[in-house]
């Protein structure tokens, strides 16, 4: 998503699905666009959301460096998916 489109959807509920293939699962993310606070209802839809949500994962750069990202949160199945072999990507590519 470009700066433009994000521009236009200040006080939108933003969510970008990951591509999902055999080996390979990109991340998806949920946000709200805001000069100040978000909408008080896309606060309790994104705290709900994060209620199923696991938190805390080692993330490796490409250079191999790995760090644990105690604010990194994913799905049940995703974290199955890794356990059988799925490369999981992020955001950035």
């Amino acid at each position: 998503m470009d700066g433009k489109y994000l521009k236009e959807k200040r006080g939108d509920l933003i969510i970008s699905l990951g591509k999902e293939e055999e080996t390979e699962l990109s991340e998806s993310s949920m946000g709200a666009v805001s000069d100040d606070t978000i909408d008080a209802l896309w606060e309790k839809v994104i705290t709900q959301f994060k209620k199923g949500l696991l938190k805390g994962a080692y993330v490796v750069t490409p250079n191999g460096n790995s760090r644990y990202n105690p604010g990194h949160w994913y799905t049940q199945g995703a974290k199955d998916a890794y356990e059988k072999g799925v490369r999981i990507k992020p955001l950035a590519g």
